[in-house]
């Protein structure tokens, strides 16, 4: 004898939540350099340092991150970073250099949404965070400014 599911959809369940989110779903202004193809996902870190989140979100050791930033290296917003341990905010982004290319670098972007404001039962930071794990071109900025 086979059992039947009794569970309903989880589009209901989910609306009220949906409602307020829809608007983070979309691109925004700013992203225009990125594709469209990423995942919104909720993170819990430890901290808001830019190493946190980037391991959090991409599932890097932080000891590759490590090498990765000494070797191609992290930009924060558009900028080179000379730490990892740089604290990020809402609206922030970090692209992971994987590759350079003439003029441009082959990154991979994360972007942080949404601070929630309560913490885990472990005491970690509830962080929504949109993520694009395929690596894309971006121009170099090339500008000289460094990022603390």
């Amino acid at each position: 004898m086979r059992w039947k599911s009794k569970k309903r959809p989880d589009s209901k369940q989910n609306n009220s939540e949906s409602d307020s989110d829809d608007d983070d779903d979309a691109l925004a202004l700013d992203d225009f350099d990125a594709p469209a193809k990423f995942k919104v996902l909720k993170i819990h870190t430890p901290s808001m340092r830019t190493d946190a989140i980037i391991s959090n979100s991409l599932d890097v050791s932080r000891s590759r991150l490590e090498e990765m930033f000494y070797g191609p290296g992290l930009l924060l917003n558009g900028v080179k970073m000379l730490k990892k341990s740089t604290k990020m905010e809402e609206g922030d982004y970090v692209d992971l250099v994987v590759d350079k290319i003439d003029e441009q670098y082959k990154v991979k972007r994360v972007k942080i949404i949404k601070i929630y404001s309560g913490k885990t039962n472990t005491e970690k930071l509830n962080v929504k965070v949109r993520v694009w794990k395929t690596p894309f071109l971006v121009n170099n900025p090339g500008n000289g400014r460094r990022s603390s």
